[in-house]
């Protein structure tokens, strides 16, 4: 199970590079990310914490372009330096089963989430994720064009209140493992504490168990642990982080 939710994941970050003009490769143990964004979390490598010629190859192909990035590994667990970077908490993998919710169409408390169709569309997306994340919205212009939109199994979902996007999520569909997948689940400051992160993240389950998923899959911050596991999700391992400057 555990090698489907990543594969997922990947799935995820491979898209991403695809919709930004970035690229990805490869490695004799893992793959590596390049999205162009100037943010450590969206530039990556994915191999073991011990794989030194893996992290060194990022290192230098990052360190080249003057990119931040992040380390993403499952293990193993007992590394906790690398490269003289401290590991990040722990990154919880959680998944549920994928079940259609007769209220996964639309609202929560004056809520209504549709998906991104066009690129007008996306921009609303980055404008809320960036006030949901604390980013600097030309941070995420990059996926504000129409590959970002083109593959249906990459859905960007907008939750709207009080005219305008209040709440995102990403979702994607990985049909030959059936699974779903949560990603970017964000919402405005002043917008929170009233259900709008479990409405987008119920619609994104509910589409993928429409379309055949039967498990649904998030890595949660720390911080959001409570709300997933409140939704039914339960932990099945931890990535391990480090980011690294550009």
């Amino acid at each position: 199970m555990l090698r489907e939710l990543h594969t997922n994941h990947l799935s995820f970050w491979l898209h991403l590079a695809r919709c930004t003009g970035g690229t990805y490769w490869k490695l004799d143990r893992g793959v590596m990310v390049d999205t162009g964004i100037a943010g450590p979390a969206f530039n990556q490598v994915h191999c073991r914490a011990d794989d030194e010629e893996s992290i060194a190859e990022a290192a230098g192909y990052f360190g080249k372009r003057e990119l931040p990035w992040r380390l993403v590994s499952s293990g193993p667990a007992t590394v906790t330096t690398v490269r003289g970077v401290e590991r990040e908490p722990l990154y919880p993998i959680l998944s549920r089963d994928a079940v259609a919710s007769e209220d996964a169409t639309a609202v929560a408390g004056g809520l209504t989430i549709d998906v991104a169709r066009s690129v007008e569309a996306v921009r609303e997306f980055v404008d809320c994720a960036a006030a949901s994340y604390g980013y600097e919205p030309k941070l995420l212009d990059a996926i504000c064009g129409p590959e970002t939109i083109a593959d249906e199994r990459f859905r960007l979902y907008l939750g709207r209140a009080e005219g305008r996007v209040a709440a995102v999520a990403v979702g994607v569909t990985v049909p030959k493992d059936r699974t779903i997948g949560v990603y970017f689940v964000g919402v405005r400051p002043e917008s929170r504490n009233r259900g709008f992160g479990r409405a987008v993240t119920t619609r994104v389950i509910g589409d993928g168990a429409a379309g055949g998923a039967g498990t649904a899959v998030l890595q949660a911050t720390p911080a959001g642990l409570p709300v997933w596991t409140a939704m039914g999700f339960a932990p099945v391992g931890d990535y391990l982080l480090w980011d690294f400057p550009g």
